[in-house]
């Protein structure tokens, strides 16, 4: 389904409980959300980076840096271009969440997002210590 326009997609967030009617962000489908999609994205990116830790290190700061500078714009181009060069199709959601003018629920998202790429850094840095082990 191609969406067209802001208006669309926030009627697809607020379908799926993202947010409500007056915009109020739910930590708990943010969560759920970036759960279901960081993951496949990010492990197709760990295999384009050969298993490097300190790339993905690397990426982790930059995005970090964008988000907890405020700098939406710069953390959605990165995120923008990891889906590209992992071929990755970006949910819709997301066109909504770094394409609408609401801080909170780009903040929202980048700290869920980042969680979540914190947590699959153990996963990564274990596949790579064994992989130097062998």
């Amino acid at each position: 389904m191609e969406i067209e326009n802001l208006e669309e997609l926030r009627a697809m967030v607020i379908e799926k409980g993202i947010i409500n009617q007056e915009g109020v962000v739910s930590a708990k489908a943010m969560n759920y959300f970036s759960g279901m999609y960081t993951s496949p994205l990010l492990d197709e990116v760990w295999g384009l980076a050969f298993h490097n830790t300190e790339m993905m290190d690397k990426l982790f700061g930059l995005m970090k840096q964008a988000a907890d500078t405020g700098k939406h714009e710069v953390f959605g181009g990165i995120l923008n271009t990891l889906y590209v060069i992992s071929g990755i199709h970006a949910p819709n959601e997301l066109h909504y969440i770094l394409g609408c003018a609401d801080f909170e629920i780009k903040q929202i998202y980048a700290r869920e997002f980042l969680e979540d790429f914190a947590d699959l850094m153990y996963d990564y840095r274990a596949e790579a210590d064994e992989g130097a082990e062998s």
